[in-house]
């Protein structure tokens, strides 16, 4: 039946429509076939998920073909009869659909790269890179080297393709639909698409727990639309509120401390006034923020690589918390709540957002009492909109622009070595120092990304140079090295070094709930999913004002969802709606 339908779509005038469409589901079920078996480990073994993955899979492959075939069904509509039955014109048919072929199988590839990467199909990470072309185009050149190779063999197989169909597409040219009978076909295939823009959205996946099943189930196609297109979320259109003022009433309540008191009985204000406990003591501080450093790495959490041996040695000689959790994924949301202190908001990180000028940061904190204030980073600050924010808002902004070519021991696509930026930021110390100024420098770290290449000689070849173990380990040589530099410097003893991770190597997990918490609360954030951790509860309010709740096992990662405890919920709306409000009244200034 299915044979038949396709057969006389195919003799029809939109019959390389439907090629394009029967094609766009076929790549698709072979990615989704592909990633899953590389997946099973971390697949839960519901046989009903198992199904639901290829027929929901199916359902958004479908929408996705049809609002990919929009360009090819405004053409096949309106394309003069005496033109497109020409039989020249079959070879501008071919060259139209080998190039969506090969489209689709460039896509293919880049979502399985992409799924090596972050174990998730397409997001806010891929939108993000594909603004960022010149430092991905980079990554992707000096990551995967075969990638000429690559393209070639797609072209090749996208023409053997467009040659297996080449029977099929003269059909639609022996069609003699005039216009107007052709007009009715053309709104119904354009009216799909239309109504699938109202009627569908990405939830229909979420019929599981489980983080892989829920992203199998996905088109990566049509995931990196919605991304494209919910790039910040309105907190007050799209999740659950209170009253701001009852919500401001709950904050005010959470956060008062002993020792503090509010300057004002203004109920939406939160500014307090600090009564310490001792004289305050003005010393240097350097927090160094490096990329994607997670806990699984240390020999303090079972570890047996030796991948940190520097970090390793510092715990007993540090203050060291062990229960400490990355708010996001994604370095600009590690950037955010390192400077803001802020929970997170859904959607793009403030960094990037519009009027993120003069807030309330770190370093206006430091810059009021008079430090030089300073942000370090190893690659182009244009990159996520960092040297905008930070340059913006009390810090100076020091990035690879300003670091000499000569004294450059490697660079990739992201940066220069973080040896290479340790040097130039003892030297901005340095320069401080001599000037009579205490210092708050933030060094932002990159040699832990993709390609992990660094200079060589540096660690030994076990892990090796071009793994992410041995970025983690050389990072954690350079970081080694910078301490034992700075332990030279005549501002060392009156110097607080910081070192923290922007957020962890992988940002998916098995579940969403894979955490080890004490009794202190948790802020969580997957861009649309935000999340409110205490004790052994989680409250994750997402889009369409939804709440749920749920038990977690913290050991082992499994939960159960539970009836909503109202007095937790409150706090989360707290907490967030009062974030997204102070941010976007402009209340969260210096």
């Amino acid at each position: 039946m299915v044979k038949r339908f396709l057969q006389k779509a195919y003799n029809h005038r939109f019959g390389p429509v439907a090629i394009l469409i029967v094609m766009v589901c076929t790549v698709s079920f072979i990615t989704r076939l592909l990633l899953l078996i590389r997946s099973v480990p971390n697949l839960d073994w519901n046989p009903l998920n198992w199904v639901l993955i290829f027929l929901v899979g199916f359902f958004y492959d479908l929408v996705t073909g049809f609002y990919a075939a929009i360009p090819l069904v405004l053409y096949c509509w309106l394309m003069p009869r005496v033109i497109y039955t020409k039989k020249w014109h079959r070879f501008i048919l071919y060259g139209i659909l080998g190039f969506a072929f090969f489209l689709l199988l460039f896509n293919a590839s880049a979502e399985w790269f992409f799924w090596d990467e972050f174990n998730v199909r397409y997001n806010f990470i891929a939108v993000d890179y594909l603004v960022y072309t010149t430092e991905v185009i980079g990554n992707i050149q000096q990551s995967y080297p075969i990638l000429p190779y690559l393209l070639a063999g797609l072209f090749v197989i996208a023409l053997i393709l467009v040659w297996y169909k080449r029977k099929k597409i003269k059909l639609s040219q022996q069609s003699q639909l005039r216009f107007l009978k052709r007009t009715p076909v053309a709104l119904l295939l354009l009216i799909i698409p239309a109504a699938s823009w109202f009627l569908v959205n990405n939830s229909l996946r979420n019929f599981s727990s489980n983080n892989y099943v829920k992203e199998l189930a996905g088109n990566g196609l049509y995931e990196f639309g919605a991304a494209f297109w919910n790039n910040e979320l309105d907190y007050n259109k799209f999740y659950t509120t209170e009253k701001e003022e009852e919500a401001f009433k709950k904050l005010r309540q959470l956060i008062a401390q002993p020792g503090e008191q509010f300057l004002t009985s203004d109920p939406y204000a939160i500014e307090r006034k600090v009564t310490p406990d001792s004289a305050e003591r003005k010393m240097n501080v350097v927090l160094i923020s490096v990329e994607s450093l997670s806990g699984s790495f240390l020999k303090y959490f079972g570890n047996d690589q030796n991948i940190t041996p520097v970090l390793d040695s510092l715990i007993p000689y540090s203050l060291f918390f062990s229960n400490f959790y990355a708010s996001g994924t994604r370095t600009v949301k590690g950037l955010e709540a390192l400077s803001l202190a802020l929970p997170p908001t859904p959607g793009q990180a403030i960094v990037r957002r519009p009027n993120n000028e003069n807030l309330y940061t770190i370093g206006s904190v430091f810059k009021d009492k008079g430090y030089d204030v300073k942000f370090i980073y190893g690659g182009n600050s244009f990159f996520d909109n960092m040297g905008y924010f930070f340059g913006n808002n009390n810090y100076e902004v020091i990035d690879k622009a300003d670091i000499r070519k000569d004294s450059i021991h490697h660079e990739t696509a992201w940066g220069v070595a973080d040896e290479d930026l340790f040097t130039k930021a003892i030297g901005e110390m340095d320069k401080s120092y001599k000037a009579g100024k205490l210092f708050f420098n933030h060094v932002m770290t990159v040699s832990n990304h993709r390609p992990y290449t660094f200079p060589k000689g540096r660690i030994d070849r076990n892990p090796d140079e071009q793994s992410r173990e041995g970025a983690v380990k050389y990072t954690d040589y350079c970081i080694g090295k910078f301490l034992k530099e700075a332990k030279q410097r005549p501002w060392f003893n009156n110097t607080v070094f910081i070192v923290v991770a922007d957020h962890c190597a992988k940002v998916a997990g098995k579940t969403e709930n894979k955490l080890k918490p004490g009794k202190e609360r948790i802020f969580l954030c997957t861009y649309q999913l935000i999340a409110y951790v205490k004790g052994n509860k989680m409250v994750i309010l997402s889009p369409v004002k939804k709440v749920e709740m749920f038990s977690v096992n913290f050991s082992n990662g499994s939960s159960q969802k539970i009836p909503l405890d109202d007095s937790l919920v409150k706090e989360a709306l707290a907490y967030y709606q009062s974030a997204s409000y102070l941010f976007k009244n402009k209340l969260y200034k210096k």
